[in-house]
């Protein structure tokens, strides 16, 4: 499902004669294990920024979006990258977000900035996207007005299927993270192009924390209660809640 990662993945619940949101697979298996606590992310805005809540913490985020393109397409009102069919189109934002209290020592200050671009051409009569550079997202972070660390994540080859996995690592306070996206939905079979969510492991496999990232003004994080590895958790995990995913192509 390429687009925004803030649209919901919903499943069509011919039985309950309505629509579900789509779970990422594993989440509440991990939620119901006494290692982990869960900590909702919640009200959050609607426009480009606002307030929200992580639990008992309060913070506010605002997002900035933009598009690039180059090539030829019909002339038209609209954005380029809207307009080109034959050429290459960039998608890129930046994001900031803050978090009082509650939750982790001090204040917590990002700031993160992604980007990727297609190629666009046409066969016959049909339009033609494929990936171009591969999606990156960069945060770094401050804590109590001190340097704390950086975030790096890049899309991957897909492996089974057309998702494109993304992999990554926060090194924050002294300890590394290894992050990972997850695109399994619970009860459905196959792989979605989004990530359904993330999970947050040490360098020997420990997981510390998972996010999932379906929804529209909420999402569910697991947390790990290991004290130490909290903050570096909470950071990166944030990142990943609060990041709209343009997809690998639109």
């Amino acid at each position: 499902m390429a687009g925004w990662h803030g649209w919901t993945v919903l499943i069509a619940a011919v039985a309950m004669g309505g629509c579900t949101m789509g779970r990422m697979q594993g989440f509440d298996a991990l939620a119901a294990s006494s290692g982990f606590e869960a900590l909702p992310l919640t009200g959050l805005p609607l426009s480009d920024k606002g307030g929200f809540r992580l639990g008992p913490a309060s913070g506010t985020v605002e997002w900035r979006t933009g598009s690039d393109a180059i090539g030829w397409g019909p002339d038209g009102f609209g954005l380029p990258a809207d307009q080109v069919r034959v050429g290459q189109v960039a998608r890129f934002g930046v994001y900031a977000f803050d978090l009082d209290g509650g939750v982790m020592p001090g204040r917590l200050e990002a700031r993160c900035r992604y980007g990727r671009t297609e190629t666009r051409n046409r066969l016959f009569a049909f339009d033609i996207a494929a990936a171009g550079r591969p999606l990156r997202l960069q945060c770094v972070y401050r804590q109590d007005g001190r340097d704390a660390g950086v975030l790096q994540l890049a899309a991957m080859p897909p492996r089974n299927g057309l998702a494109e996995p993304r992999q990554g690592m926060i090194r924050f306070a002294g300890h590394a993270l290894l992050l990972r996206s997850e695109h399994g939905m619970e009860d459905v079979g196959g792989q979605t192009e989004s990530p359904m969510g993330y999970r947050l492991t040490t360098p020997d496999g420990r997981i510390v924390a998972v996010v999932e990232t379906n929804g529209l003004r909420s999402r569910r994080l697991l947390l790990s209660r290991d004290p130490a590895l909290r903050p570096a958790a909470i950071a990166a995990a944030l990142s990943l809640a609060l990041f709209h995913d343009p997809g690998d192509t639109d």
